[in-house]
C-alpha cells in the first residue's frame, strides 16, 4: 500500500498445521457479519450486528456508539487491538499430567477447559471422545448451538473457553444485565 511500510515485524513461531501454542487446532470458528455477505463459519448462527465489530452501525444491544469527529474518521471504521500473551504451555501440561489419571483423562479435562479436542471437534458433538474426522470438517466443526441443546453445560461446559469467547445463542447480555 503506498504510503505505508512496516517498521517492525516480531516471529510469533507459529505452529504447522493451524495449531496453537497448546495443540488445538486454531482459527476455528468466524462469526458472519450483518450486511456483509460473507458467511459465517456456523451454519445456525445468526450473523451479528455490524456495530460489533464497524463504527457507526448499531450493535448487539441496538447502541450505534459514536463515532471519532470528523466522520470520516469512525464512520465504517474499526479499532484493531495487538495483543501479546505470556502462554504457559509447560504449566498447563503439568496441570493435565498432575489432575488426571492416564493420558486420555488428561485429554478429556483439557478438551473440557477448552470445549473442543485438540483436533478441533468440539464437545458439543463430540462429548465423551475426540473425532478428528469431524474437528477437520469446516462444515461440521461448527455447526451447533449451546442454549437449545446443552444450556446447562454437560456437554460443553459453561466456563470453557469455546463458550466464554463465542456464547452463540446464550443470552450472556442479558445473563449480566439480569445479575447486575
Amino acid at each position: 500500500m503506498p504510503g505505508v511500510a512496516a517498521i517492525w515485524r516480531q516471529d510469533c513461531h507459529v505452529l504447522p498445521g493451524e495449531k496453537e501454542a497448546f495443540g488445538f487446532k486454531d482459527g476455528i470458528s468466524h462469526p458472519a457479519i450483518e450486511g456483509s455477505g460473507i458467511p459465517g463459519s456456523n451454519p445456525h448462527e445468526r450473523p451479528l450486528k455490524a456495530g460489533e465489530f464497524v463504527l457507526g452501525y448499531s450493535d448487539e444491544m441496538g447502541d450505534a456508539p459514536p463515532v471519532p469527529q470528523p466522520e470520516i474518521l469512525g464512520r465504517n471504521g474499526s479499532y484493531v487491538a495487538f495483543r501479546k500473551l505470556h502462554q504457559r504451555v509447560a504449566a498447563f501440561r503439568r496441570y493435565l499430567r498432575a489432575s488426571a489419571s492416564n493420558s486420555e483423562a488428561e485429554e478429556l479435562l483439557a478438551a473440557k477447559m477448552m470445549g473442543r479436542w485438540r483436533s478441533g471437534a468440539p464437545l458439543a458433538l463430540c462429548p465423551s471422545h475426540d473425532h478428528p474426522d469431524i474437528g477437520g470438517d469446516p462444515r461440521r466443526n461448527n455447526g451447533f448451538l449451546f442454549e437449545q441443546d446443552d444450556p446447562i453445560g454437560y456437554k460443553t461446559p459453561r466456563g470453557s473457553h469455546i463458550r466464554r469467547m463465542n456464547p452463540r445463542d446464550a443470552q450472556v447480555a442479558a445473563w449480566f444485565a439480569s445479575t447486575g
